[in-house]
């Protein structure tokens, strides 16, 4: 997991790869969120997923509205259609600082 630029000021390109589970399967999709650093959610998306995935942030919240400066966490976790497909404690999830500078 990994994003560039860092810091960015008007787009950061988040990148990613998933791994198979055990019974060498993708997830069916991936969640991808934003938090700042309080906690609070302020962007989710979630999107099919497969084996590279990218996904580009414009600095905005979920009402597409811009962000001030500052440290956000991206976190992304995988998603399965159904839970008997994955033992959930094997779940991973990834997260990394953004750095977004206006």
């Amino acid at each position: 997991l990994s994003n560039f630029p860092n810091p960015f000021s008007t787009e950061t390109n988040i990148q990613f790869r998933l791994n198979q589970n055990m019974f060498g399967e993708l997830p069916d999709e991936v969640s991808i969120e934003l938090y700042d650093t309080k906690g609070a959610l302020i962007r989710q998306t979630i999107q099919e997923a497969s084996t590279t995935n990218e996904w580009s942030w414009n600095g905005k919240n979920q009402e597409n509205i811009s962000m001030p400066s500052g440290m956000y966490f991206c976190r992304v976790q995988p998603i399965y259609d159904t839970q008997d497909k994955v033992d959930t404690t094997q779940v991973e999830q990834k997260i990394i600082k953004v750095i977004l500078a206006r």
